[in-house]
């Protein structure tokens, strides 16, 4: 029983330290790409961290989703069944609103990369 409250009072203490954190705002530049200036869809150039506050065009949001270096993550507010973009082309259609932040992903992606985090398997 006091091995199950230590446990316990672990965890709380670590989402306590969590949320207490200091959200550090950084910019863009030194974590993506945009290939193309009117591009929706930015391209990481290294993971980057649920929570990691960006400063992009004069506009700050978090990310939402741990975000591997190569994979993709929204900038500017996409609507339902609009063409995300980059390199100046459309290479998906959005299934639902998307706002800056957003890891861009199908559910294939998805499943790779939530399993990937799950078992710390650097890439």
């Amino acid at each position: 029983k006091k091995r199950r409250e230590k446990m316990i009072q672990d965890i709380e203490d670590i989402l306590t330290s969590q949320k207490k954190k200091k959200k550090t705002t950084v910019p863009f530049k030194s974590i993506g790409i945009l290939p193309v200036k009117e591009d929706n869809a930015a391209i990481a150039t290294k993971n980057i961290e649920t929570g990691t506050r960006i400063l992009f065009e004069g506009s700050r949001f978090d990310i939402d989703y741990n975000v591997l270096e190569g994979h993709r993550f929204c900038v500017r507010k996409i609507h339902k069944d609009s063409h995300i973009t980059s390199w100046g082309m459309p290479f998906a259609v959005a299934t639902r609103d998307l706002s800056p932040g957003q890891y861009l992903c199908n559910g294939t992606s998805y499943y790779t990369h939530s399993t990937r985090i799950a078992l710390n398997i650097r890439t």
